[in-house]
């Protein structure tokens, strides 16, 4: 979700999979009137496909892109903040919630995965998530490190830094909080608030699949491939 409120005048960067539907969900509870909140709740949802058609803005949309539609003397006058994760826990969490999404998908079409997987394949599979591409891997993928070992051949990595950078690689936004840290991000938002019982819960979270082991191959290249977030975030490798 991307927040922008005008009445506090701040701005919440969504990066994938680091806790921003929880907190959208947690923050929609003590929403003003000028708050625009993008994605994750019903309203939210409903918001985002107008405002993703004519502003070009959605759930997750960029720093740079925010930026760009509020303008630059708007978003250095509001407080813009960003909450990032471990690159490794950002890739099982995104395997965790495609297997959520089929899962999902059996039980409403009560069909079996080897459906799911051939409707995939045929082309005939109507929703939506069927082109999303950490489903598609998952669907290719016989287990978690081929799922990886997917990425990391097609050259694709965690986008947490890119996403919230300039054109010059300069961060844009004031408050970079590791979701791993999540008092921290709790006080900030009682802080932007003035809630003293703001509380952010667990939302939009994957299947428990049981613990995924990481190839060393796959790890080292992985860690290598992403380095720039383990290093401008301060994760150890």
């Amino acid at each position: 979700m991307t927040i922008i409120s005008h009445t506090r005048r701040f701005v919440f960067v969504h990066l994938h999979k680091c806790g921003g539907t929880s907190i959208e969900r947690a923050y929609a509870r003590h929403a003003k009137w000028g708050d625009l909140i993008l994605g994750s709740t019903t309203r939210g949802e409903i918001l985002q496909r107008f405002y993703s058609r004519y502003n070009g803005l959605y759930k997750h949309s960029t720093a740079r892109s925010i930026r760009d539609t509020i303008g630059g003397s708007r978003w250095s006058a509001y407080r813009t903040v960003a909450v990032v994760r471990h690159p490794q826990m950002i890739m099982e969490s995104f395997y965790k919630w495609a297997d959520l999404m089929i899962k999902k998908e059996m039980r409403r079409k009560r069909i079996s995965f080897d459906e799911v997987r051939r409707r995939f394949e045929q082309g005939s599979g109507r929703a939506s998530f069927y082109r999303w591409g950490h489903v598609t891997r998952y669907l290719t993928s016989a287990d978690f490190p081929e799922y990886v070992e997917g990425f990391l051949n097609d050259c694709i990595r965690i986008k947490t830094v890119d996403d919230i950078v300039d054109e010059n690689g300069d961060f844009l936004v004031d408050d970079i909080l590791k979701l791993e840290s999540m008092p921290e991000i709790v006080e900030l938002f009682r802080e932007l608030t003035g809630a003293p019982d703001f509380a952010i819960g667990h939302a939009n979270k994957g299947n428990d699949v049981g613990p995924l082991v990481w190839d060393p191959d796959h790890l080292e290249r992985f860690r290598k491939f992403n380095e720039a977030a383990y290093s401008r975030f301060g994760y150890d490798p």
